[in-house]
């Protein structure tokens, strides 16, 4: 017998109402007739063309900058941002130690050297060299 307060484990539930409770992301008619659109004219777009342009376009209007350029993952975004700002070979870049991996794993493609650094509880920087560094 069990005696656990949680649903979960035979208790009783908070929602008596039936799920999915909430549903993400929304997808009208309007959403599914774009995709299939795009189907029929491309599933793959090499360059910036068709709905890569229009997405590119309307969002530098909406921020109000002259260039765009959207990637598929946040780390091609970093990727590219590195390779913009000139970062290559025997190059150092300041990042955070406690991040995501992406944040360095872009900069050893570009040939730099990702340096560790942490912030103690007074706001001070502190460096970490990584071993053999």
């Amino acid at each position: 017998m069990n005696d656990s307060p949680l649903a979960l484990l035979g208790g009783t539930p908070a929602m008596a109402v039936p799920g999915p409770h909430f549903v993400w992301p929304p997808i009208t008619e309007a959403d599914r007739q774009a995709v299939a659109r795009q189907l029929e004219t491309a599933v793959s777009i090499p360059d910036r063309s068709g709905i890569v342009a229009d997405l590119e376009d309307a969002l530098a209007s909406y921020l109000g900058v002259r260039h765009i350029v959207t990637t598929c993952t946040g780390t091609a975004a970093l990727h590219s941002m590195y390779a913009a700002a000139g970062i290559g070979p025997g190059d150092e870049v300041i990042v955070p130690a406690l991040t995501f991996h992406a944040t360095a794993t872009p900069l050893f493609h570009l040939g730099a050297r990702p340096v560790l650094a942490d912030v103690d509880d007074g706001g001070s920087w502190i460096w970490r060299t990584p071993p053999g560094g």
